[in-house]
């Protein structure tokens, strides 16, 4: 009996493995940000040697969950849902916009998503360069979001809406707004109630998933038809 305690209190909680090596990096902080429902939070760093090698251990989740790997500007979104091991390798200073992950096939499509939001905010970038008036600017802009959010819904939310990807491309942002509005888009909203719906199912407990339902619950609400009047009932009473 006090042996099987013993072994019982020494058993570590099931955990995942981010590793890999970041080169051009020598003598630079790389932190781990814990990237949660309200809030992103350092869960760990280290001080990269002229090797660039790190390894962080996260545990295990109840719903898949989020993490960020950043130097300075340069940052790497990746998902953790298991005790799988996300191999991860990039330069400085292009971190951002050029790495190679293995270990999931969720983080490719994670790594998918961030390059076309990248490519996304460089071509507005151009438009509101080069466009002749503000006005042909937004117009063109406003086209472009469109064509994107398009593009997301059919190949990343709608195909399989309980994978951490459509969750993730839900709360993608440019320049510091939200690309999906739930709040008064009905189109969005679907987005947000078919991710919650499917979360439902397998994670009725997890806090995205309670969160993640009452925001789409709450754009419900909000772009609900107003109820015709039924005059009927006020015949005679006039």
């Amino acid at each position: 009996f006090t042996v099987l305690l013993a072994t019982i209190s020494c058993t570590k909680s099931p955990q995942a493995t981010i590793e890999g090596h970041v080169t051009e990096a020598a003598d630079k902080m790389l932190y781990l940000d814990h990237i949660g429902v309200e809030r992103a939070i350092v869960a760990d760093s280290t001080k990269l040697d002229k090797d660039g090698a790190f390894r962080f251990r996260v545990p295990q989740p109840e719903c898949f969950d989020f993490y960020r790997l950043r130097i300075g500007k340069e940052m790497v979104y990746l998902s953790i849902d298991s005790t799988e091991t996300i191999t991860l390798s990039a330069t400085l200073p292009s971190m951002s916009a050029a790495y190679e992950v293995e270990g999931s096939e969720d983080n490719l499509m994670l790594k998918e998503l961030a390059h076309k939001q990248f490519d996304l905010q460089q071509t507005i970038q151009q438009v509101a360069r080069e466009a002749s008036t503000m006005n042909a600017a937004q117009i063109r802009i406003d086209e472009l979001v469109q064509e994107y959010k398009k593009a997301v819904r059919m190949e990343y939310i709608f195909p399989d809406p309980g994978k951490p990807y459509a969750y993730f491309a839900l709360f993608q942002r440019l320049n510091g707004q939200p690309i999906f509005d739930p709040s008064t888009n009905r189109d969005d909203i679907r987005c947000f109630a078919a991710v919650a719906t499917n979360l439902d199912l397998f994670y009725p407990e997890a806090e995205r998933t309670k969160n993640l339902k009452s925001i789409a619950l709450k754009g419900m609400r909000n772009t609900r038809p107003a109820q015709p009047v039924d005059y009927s009932v006020l015949e005679g009473k006039i």
